[in-house]
């Protein structure tokens, strides 16, 4: 690999373009001068001291003494780790601040987003379960049978991550073999289902949960159209609720 392509890696991870140089250079060469890493990187010496006091701070470098000589010697490359798992310490510390301001803001606004394909309305679906605290309502227009086949695995294993949230589940099915054979053990996923009657096809799936309407589209081309609006979530679980009234168990 170049040194431009391993010093553009060690900027993707944290380091500044100046430590990543000096960085790499120090590794080249073993305990050594500043003077020297200046000589060798082409950064001025005064910048190369303030560099390598931040990479001895994150612990990739130290000092040892020859003499009258201050030497600066590279760690364990390994260390690079510890650089990016303190990132991530960070960003976690900040996140559920940031996290209140993109939902307030939703709160406010709301937004409509569009997803395309599989790989899309499984990114809708993790980041729901991510999002739903306990108590919550989780209402759902849908034939499922159409839903599982699209990836059976996957969705079975949302099914069982869902049960374990202690969220209020109601499903309106289409009549299927599916939904048939799911009713009976419908407590097992802590859901509640009924079966609409044979008559009615449905070629689209509807969530309804506190902070968002999800809409996927099962049949070509597939995709999911997400709605955050207050006014459309309370809409739209008043006519769930008016379906849920009007079908028999």
């Amino acid at each position: 690999m170049s040194d431009e392509k391993t010093k553009k890696i060690l900027s993707e991870i944290g380091l500044s373009d100046n430590e990543a140089t000096i960085y790499l250079a120090a590794l080249k060469s073993g305990p050594t001068t500043a003077l020297y890493l200046s000589k060798a990187s082409g950064i001025k010496r005064t910048t190369v001291y303030a560099a390598l006091e931040s990479l001895r701070e994150r612990g990739l470098v130290h000092t040892q003494t020859k003499g009258f000589k201050r030497l600066f010697a590279p760690e364990n490359p390994e260390k690079l780790e510890s650089v990016l798992e303190n990132r991530k310490r960070l960003l976690r510390g900040v996140l559920p601040e940031l996290s209140a301001l993109y939902f307030k803001l939703e709160s406010d606004e709301g937004f409509i987003r569009h997803y395309k394909g599989l790989s899309g309305i499984k990114r809708v679906y993790d980041q729901l379960l991510k999002e739903l605290k306990p108590k919550d309502f989780y209402l759902v227009i849908s034939d499922q049978q159409k839903w599982i086949s699209r990836d059976p695995k996957y969705f079975e294993r949302f099914k069982q991550e869902r049960a374990k949230m202690d969220l209020s589940i109601r499903l309106i099915l289409q009549d299927s073999p599916s939904a048939r054979s799911n009713k009976p053990i419908q407590s097992r996923y802590n859901e509640q289902i009924k079966i609409l009657p044979r008559k009615y096809e449905l070629a689209s799936n509807m969530v309804i949960v506190p902070h968002k309407v999800i809409m996927v589209q099962t049949v070509e081309p597939i995709m999911a159209l997400v709605i955050e609006n207050k006014s459309v979530v309370q809409m739209n679980k008043a006519l769930f609720e008016m379906l849920w009234e009007s079908v028999a168990e």
